[in-house]
């Protein structure tokens, strides 16, 4: 995917390398000098209040600070007034930009070559627009990553938020740091706590959002896992299951340190899969002898799935003797090259 992506940059490198110059750290000389055009010209444009219709909401955060305008707000932009029932996926394709954010100009000029009547397109058109005037007004192209859900209030106003963690209280435009507690001990807030405002909701989960970043950036040490796909979907969008301290990966248990698979275990894990319903039922009915008699050409791959998929269970809080009632009759073990299906045997 990286390496796509470097190729369509390269390919039209010549849209956006006059942007990027803009945005790239100036002199001391030239900061100043910015920073004053944009306080008299840029805090004007951020949006102060919520009125019916898309919003976009840049959330830089360090430790337990955020990088508010001059005038105590957390920088938003309106992206359009209305919107419609395809929001949901305008919104997902949106979350897309958070991988090539130096690439919305490009993307601006070519959905504006290929602009028709689409309603998508021009939402989609609308979106690139707002996050290209956040950009020019922030003095940076990296807004971050966009949360994974926008804030919706009674109101008739969505939040698109995104989420950057910078290293340092390093302001790129005319604005402030200041502390998450006294921002939300300060705002003043015209809806009620039954019906608050989309505004009024980040700022009470904002600890939650920046929590959520924080654990969405955790990796996974080198080794094999077993994972466990659980999808949930409905008109517009899948969801699937994710533990809550890592929720960018899905639900998964270790298997061993080596992540290497043998080919003796490949082939193994291939017969096993293809074994028919009834030579599984026969397997199954055998499972207590096989527990206590050591099979020669049982891999030790074989005990290893089954302590994986014991604590996998427990994770999932499914209990092992419900397992057969349930729709966990499959588990996909990936390798780097390989993936293959098989019914796991406990």
């Amino acid at each position: 995917m990286e390496r796509l992506l470097q190729q369509v940059r390269a390919t039209h490198t010549h849209y956006s390398c006059g942007d990027t110059s803009k945005l790239q750290n100036p002199s001391r000389k030239q900061s100043v000098s910015r920073s004053l055009k944009h306080l008299f010209n840029s805090s004007n444009k951020f949006v102060k209040t919520l009125k019916r219709g898309v919003y976009l909401a840049a959330v830089f955060y360090h430790k337990d600070s955020l990088l508010v305008t001059t005038e105590d707000q957390i920088p938003i932009v309106e992206v359009d007034d209305c919107y419609g029932s395809s929001l949901m996926q305008d919104f997902l394709w949106f979350t897309k930009l958070s991988c090539m954010w130096e690439d919305v100009r490009w993307l601006r000029q070519s959905m504006s070559v290929s602009m028709s009547s689409s309603s998508t397109l021009q939402a989609r058109q609308k979106m690139l627009a707002a996050a290209g005037q956040l950009q020019s007004l922030l003095g940076t192209h990296n807004l971050g990553r966009v949360h994974y859900e926008p804030i919706k209030d009674r109101h008739g106003n969505v939040l698109l938020v995104t989420i950057r963690d910078m290293e340092s209280q390093y302001s790129f435009f005319s604005g402030k740091w200041m502390q998450v507690s006294k921002l939300q001990s300060q705002r003043k807030s015209l809806s009620t706590p039954e019906e608050p405002y989309a505004l009024d909701i980040l700022l009470i989960t904002i600890q939650d959002i920046s929590a959520y970043q924080r654990r969405s950036q955790h990796r996974l040490t080198s080794g094999l896992y077993l994972g466990y796909l659980k999808l949930s979907s409905s008109v517009d969008q899948i969801r699937v299951l994710v533990p809550q301290r890592i929720p960018n990966m899905l639900c998964h248990a270790r298997v061993r340190d080596n992540a290497n698979v043998s080919r003796e275990e490949w082939d193994w894990l291939q017969r096993l899969s293809n074994i028919e319903d009834g030579e599984k039922e026969r397997m199954e009915g055998e499972r207590e002898g096989v527990d206590q008699t050591t099979d020669s050409n049982t891999p030790l791959l074989y005990y290893e799935l089954q302590t994986a998929l014991k604590a996998l269970l427990k994770l999932i809080n499914l209990p092992l003797h419900q397992v057969h009632k349930h729709t966990l009759t499959h588990v996909r073990l990936h390798t780097q090259t390989q993936t293959q299906t098989h019914t796991p045997i406990f």
